[in-house]
Parts: C-alpha cells; structure tokens; sequence
C-alpha cells in the first residue's frame, strides 16, 4: 500500500534529499513508487528553480510527487503549468468554505477543471459528509480523503479496514450505477435544482469579492444562461432516456451480481492464505512450547473445520467451473499447503518422539509418520530441534511464499475478472443508450447552437489562456464572464509570480562568500517552520577581530569559510543555516525543545574541537554560542533577540563558551 510523507522545503534544498529517500526505501524492500512525496504548493514559489530541478530528480527516481495544500500559496497558474507535479492536493480550508453555509463550490469547479486540462488528478481533502462527498464526485474530483470514509486506524487494525475498504468500493460502484438509474426519471429535477444552486452561489461567491459593476465590466454572456440551456436540452432528453430506463436496470442487476460474486469469490480466496498462517502459528507454538491445545487445534482444522477446501471449492462454485486462472492458482495454493502439512506433520512426530512419548500417546494422525533411522539415532534435545527447524528454516518459509504468491495471483485474476465482467456490464449499457439516439436526433439543432457557444465562450478562451501560460504571457480576457475572470486572476498570477521571482533569486537569500542562507532568507525560515518547536543557535568567531588584523581579510574569508562548512557537516538537513552578519552564524533548529540544551554544548564542543587545528594557510580558530528555545520559561523579546541576550554573555564569559537563555 502506497504510504504519502510530507516533504518539506528545507528537505528539497538538501542537495542528499535523492540519495536518502533512496537509501529508505531501499533499506525497507520498498520501490520509490510505493512512497508518494507531498510537497506543499508555497515551497515552489520560493527559489522555485531549485524546488523543481530537485522535484523533477526525485520524480526521474520513479518518486511520485504531490502538490499538498493546493490554494494556501502564491503560485501562478502559468507556474502550476510547469510544474513537475502527479497529483494536485487541494487544502481543506477550500472543502470547509465551500460546504458551509452561505459558501460557494465556484472556486472547486475552476481549479478542478484546470487540473483535470492538466492531466493530473485532483485530490480534495477533509472531506467529513456524504454531501460534500457526492458534489465532489460530480464536479470531477478524482480523488477524495478524510473523515467520511475512516479516522486514522492503527496499524493492526489496517488489514482489516483494506477489506473493509473493498466492500466499500463494491458499494461506490453499486451508487455509480444506480445514480445513473436514477437519473433516467429524474434528470430534470436534479439539473435544474442543481443549476439554481450554482446561480444563487455564484452571487455571493467567495472567488470573487468585486461589485457587480466590477464584473459586469469584464463583459462576456455568464455561464447560467449555457447552464439554463442545457437545462431545457436535459428535460428534453428525459423522455428519450425513459424508454430505455428498463433495459439499463438489468444492466445494473447483472452488474451488481458480478461485483458479489466476484467479491466472494476474493473472500474465498483470502481465507486460503488465513488459515495457512492460522496452522503456521498453531503448529510452531506446539513444536516450540509443547502445548497440545494448538495441537488440538491444528487437527481441528485440519480434519473437521477444512476451511481451505471449502474455499476452493467456493471460489469453483462462483467462477462455474474449475477452467480459470483465478482457480488454478488457488488450488496450486492448496496443493502447497498440504505439501507445507506433511512437513508440520513430520515436525510434531519428532517432538513426541523427542519427548519420550510410546505410540500409544501418539495422536492417530500422526501414527502413520515414521521416522528416517537417523532422525531416530538423534539426541532428544537434537530432535526437538530438528522438529523447530522443520516449520522455521528457509524450506519452510518458501512453502510459504508460493501459497502466498498463488493466493495473490488468485486475487488479481479475480480483480481482473471482476472488472471485466463490470466492464461488459457497462458495454451491455452503453450499447442500449446509443438507442435512444434516434429518439433525440429533435435536438440536433439545440446541441449545435450549444456547441458554438462552448466553442467561442469556453474552448476559444481557453485555448488563449493555455497558450499565454506555455509562453508565460498575459492573456486577454475574452468569452464567458467565468473565463474572463479566470483570465484576469491569471494576469495577477503571473505579475505576482514575475515579482516573487526577482524578489527569491539564490542571490538574494544566499550569502556569497559561504553559500549559507543570508539575513533576508533567515526572516523568510523563520516564518516558514514550526515555531513552537524550535531553537535559535547564534555563534561567532571568538577574537573575530584580532584575526582580521593578524592575517588580513582573505586569511579572515577563509576562516568564515571553514566555519561554514564545518557547521554544515555538523547540523542535520532540516536545520536552517544562515550567515547572519560578519562572523555571527545562526542555525534553526527544528523539532527541538529545551530538553535538548545540552546537545547544543555537545555540538559546540565537537565543532571547536573540529576548528582548533589550522588548516594549510588558514588558523586555528574558536566559536561561542548562545541559544534561545522556543519553550523557555522566561521569554524577553522574540526568539532571535533572546539568542542574541545568550551569545552576549557567552562571549563574556570568554572563548568557547555556550550560554542557553532561560
């Protein structure tokens, strides 16, 4: 199961980031395409070159990207064009707006819209109702996460909620069906009920906070009067489609049957692997423990409860027959499992005889075993072992494998049965819909006067504002009065992205002469991490000036520079480090309390022992520092000031020392 992790923008500026997610997934028999990458929609607008090169390597690493809290940021729409992105994540503040009272699902509809013009699905989240839940779906969300569906479960709990989240698919997909049914005798009420709904929200729509004399001035005919259009176009259909209203309800019965059976089918199938392991643990805790109770067990299942059996036997039951892939690889399954049961057989036989037990004590199923002369000549303690290793050792595990590589390719035979019966169910549908194109050919002259409008209203513009975002330039606003306005934000997009750009070049938040963040990047961090959560580390080079007027500046530079890399290799890759003024350097540290005060100490004594000796023309030099936490207990001033308050002290207290603010 894929598992989504939140990438931050500290991360993606660590030149490792590739390499470390790589080594992850690696280390835990993972590929990159189980492991989604979130990254929210602002890191892109900050040194949004950087952001992307690293974004774009991670995704040539078979990484899939996410752009999480999609509406949160700055970003242009020109930018979203460009960016290398698999999937857009709306933030749930857009859900919460949308759905509450007075609030509009305008804005859900044009940013869906151009995602799906993208080609990326869209992913809505902190969805609670079934009512938010079933207007996503019909404006086109693909994607859709939250409360409504479960709250975070644990992680044994997981396998079940997968089955459960089966079941809950079958049933997505009986809605699909019967909604379509349902719209055959009702499709008038629910367009027109529908379309008055969006008319009244687009009034008081939160996208747009101008008068309406502001936007009456963009011009263009409004899309209520398209929509009031396809409302009459709709009513006209409903007679058509009512002819053929009882054909699609066979359709869908014949559908429903198919996802049942298929749904048991793959419970079947499920259960053969379940009770594999269930024999597995009885038979080990036995041979391990000596307790007859899961011998009892073992034999239970094994000559009463047959569950394994009756799980082929249903599957062949479902699937009318024994000539399937689906059942072959189950019954190759079961075939390895009773060759897995000989072996436990044989294992439980050695543990009575390790145990000195006379045959009138051996269970009659294990009478029949008889044990090789060496298995015979071993020590008691040798063919306890002997009986341990039987149901642990590698045979034994790849037994167990192949039930488990037969029971899944039983389960994607079924899934593959299962859609294709789904699928020429839908055919069977479709083919009775094309009917009643006959009895709606009346409408040819409507569709077509709604086509030109599309076309010049909705397509033509559309096209303009795709064709200035590829070339990065402002549009004119033209069509719908939805579109023009759609152009104008646009136009502010772009113009705001041109502005950030120059303002977050590598120049501006660097420092040259040690590649570090500068001053300006530092407030801009600040901002951006976990303030509750972190600590502000303040250090200067000790005698700072002495050394200036001993060496001269270039030896100084060099100083500063060794200073810089040796911080860099001793502070993670979430820490933010900036070069804050001469020779004063501030780390942020992230996710840190004041528990944490003497790791600071520790890192101050390891990065003079690293300073104390001279490097090629470059002296020997030591730091001071002083801290501020985010939980200290008596806070002065802001957390930077406070830091500064700590290293004003250190530095009294003379060289390589460390004063944390309290």
């Amino acid at each position: 199961v894929p598992v989504s992790v939140n990438v931050s923008r500290v991360d993606l500026y660590d030149g490792n980031v590739v390499s470390t997610l790589l080594e992850i997934v690696e280390s835990n028999g993972l590929t990159p395409n189980d492991l989604l990458l979130e990254v929210t929609e602002s890191a892109y607008t900050e040194n949004a070159v950087q952001i992307i090169e690293m974004v774009s390597a991670l995704r040539k690493c078979g990484f899939r990207i996410e752009m999480d809290d999609f509406g949160t940021g700055y970003s242009s729409l020109n930018m979203i064009s460009r960016l290398p992105i698999d999937a857009m994540k709306l933030d749930m503040g857009f859900i919460r707006d949308a759905f509450k009272e007075g609030g509009s699902t305008r804005m859900l509809e044009v940013i869906i819209d151009i995602a799906a013009y993208l080609n990326v699905p869209t992913i809505a989240e902190g969805v609670e109702t079934e009512d938010q839940f079933k207007a996503l779906r019909l404006m086109g969300c693909d994607i859709v996460q939250g409360y409504y569906f479960s709250k975070p479960v644990p992680a044994e709990a997981f396998e079940a909620f997968l089955t459960e989240m089966e079941k809950s698919r079958i049933e997505i997909e009986r809605y699909r069906i019967e909604e379509a049914k349902k719209e055959t005798t009702k499709q008038t009420e629910e367009v027109n009920a529908m379309r008055r709904s969006a008319d009244e929200m687009a009034v008081r729509s939160d996208y747009s906070e101008e008068t309406e004399a502001d936007r009456s001035a963009l011009g263009g005919i409004p899309m209520r009067r398209l929509n009031i259009i396809l409302g009459l176009l709709a009513f006209l259909a409903v007679i058509s489609l009512y002819i053929a209203d009882f054909n699609v309800n066979r359709g869908y019965q014949a559908s429903i049957e198919a996802n049942t059976r298929y749904s048991k089918a793959q419970q079947a199938a499920f259960t053969m692997e379940t009770v594999s392991d269930y024999l597995t643990y009885r038979v080990r805790n036995f041979v391990v423990n000596g307790e007859t109770r899961y011998m009892d067990e073992y034999f239970r299942e094994i000559d009463v409860t047959k569950r394994r059996e009756q799980a082929l036997t249903e599957v062949e039951s479902l699937l009318d027959g024994n000539e399937n892939a689906a059942y072959a690889s189950l019954a190759a399954a079961l075939n390895y499992s009773n060759e897995l049961a000989e072996r436990e057989l044989r294992a439980m036989r050695l543990w009575f005889e390790s145990e000195g037990r006379t045959d009138s004590k051996v269970p009659p199923q294990l009478a029949d075993i008889v044990l090789s002369g060496e298995e015979l000549s071993l020590t008691p303690e040798e063919q306890h072992d002997r009986a341990v290793k039987l149901v642990f050792d590698d045979v034994y595990l790849g037994y167990k494998d192949n039930i488990s590589a037969n029971v899944n390719r039983c389960m994607e035979e079924l899934l593959a049965n299962s859609r294709q019966a789904v699928e020429q169910a839908s055919g069977r549908m479709f083919r009775l819909l094309r009917l009643q194109s006959v009895l709606t050919s009346v409408l040819l002259v409507f569709m077509l006067a709604l086509i030109i409008l599309e076309q010049t209203q909705v397509q033509k513009p559309l096209l303009g504002l795709v064709t200035g975002m590829k070339a990065q330039k402002s549009v004119k606003p033209i069509g719908a009065a939805e579109m023009r306005y759609v152009s104008k934000t646009y136009n502010e997009f772009l113009e705001n992205s041109r502005k950030a750009r120059a303002e977050l070049t590598y120049e501006s938040a660097h420092d040259p002469l040690t590649g570090l963040f500068n001053r300006s990047a530092f407030d801009l961090m600040i901002r951006s991490v976990d303030t509750n959560h972190i600590a502000v580390l303040l250090i200067n080079v000790d005698q700072f000036d002495k050394i200036v007027e001993i060496y001269g500046r270039d030896i100084s530079e060099k100083v500063l520079k060794r200073v810089a890399s040796v911080l860099k290799s001793d502070f993670r890759s979430v820490d933010v480090l900036c070069r804050m003024e001469d020779d004063v350097f501030c780390v942020i540290l992230t996710r840190v309390n004041s528990s944490m005060q003497q790791l600071v100490r520790n890192k101050l004594i390891r990065i003079n022992k690293a300073l104390h000796d001279s490097q090629g023309d470059v002296p020997g030099v030591s730091v001071s520092a002083g801290a501020a936490f985010s939980d200290r207990q008596n806070p002065h001033e802001d957390i930077l000031s406070d830091a500064r308050t700590a290293l004003e002290k250190a530095n009294s207290a003379g060289s390589r020392s460390c004063d944390i603010y309290s």
